[in-house]
C-alpha cells in the first residue's frame, strides 16, 4: 500500500491515497481473518483470536530490528526496500488466507446439541423431565442409537 502511495506524483494525492487506503485496509481485515475465525472455530473462536494475537505482537517486536538492518541510513532509498518488503509479507499473508482460509465449521468446533441433551439426562436419570418419551424410552436411550 505505502509502496503504490509513494508514487503519486503530488503530496495532496498522496495524503488523499493515505486517507482512503487505510479505512479500506481495516474493512478488509474485519470482514476477513477475523469473522473467519469466529466461522471455522466456533466456540474456540477467542483462543483462535488470542494465538493470532501473540503472533502480531511477535511481528511487532521483530520489525523495528529488520528495519534497523535494512535502513540504517533512513534514506528514503532504504525506506521504499523496508515498504516493498511490507508490501510483500502483507500481499503472501493475503494470498495464503484467500487459498486456504474456509469459513465451514471445522468438525472440532462443533458442538451435538443431541448428545449433548443425552449426556444432560443420562445424568439426570432419564430424559430432561424425568419421564420417558413418547414410546417409554428415555432421551439417552434414543441418542445412543443414533
Amino acid at each position: 500500500m505505502f509502496c503504490v502511495i509513494n508514487q503519486f506524483p503530488t503530496r495532496e494525492l498522496q495524503l488523499a491515497a493515505l486517507v482512503l487506503a487505510i479505512p479500506l485496509q481495516a474493512v478488509v481485515f474485519v470482514s476477513g481473518p477475523l469473522l473467519d475465525q469466529t466461522d471455522y472455530a466456533g466456540q474456540y473462536g477467542a483462543v483462535l483470536n488470542a494465538i493470532g494475537g501473540v503472533l502480531g505482537q511477535v511481528s511487532g517486536i521483530l520489525i523495528p530490528v529488520i528495519v534497523r538492518a535494512v535502513a540504517p541510513e533512513k534514506t528514503p532509498d532504504q525506506w521504499q526496500i523496508v515498504f516493498y518488503i511490507t508490501a510483500g509479507v502483507m500481499s503472501l499473508a493475503g494470498a495464503l488466507f484467500v487459498v486456504f482460509s474456509k469459513s465451514e465449521p471445522a468438525e472440532w468446533a462443533t458442538v451435538n446439541e443431541c448428545k449433548k441433551a443425552g449426556a444432560d439426562a443420562e445424568k439426570n436419570g432419564g430424559n430432561n423431565n424425568g419421564e420417558g418419551g413418547e414410546d417409554g424410552r428415555s432421551v439417552s436411550t434414543a441418542v445412543s442409537e443414533l
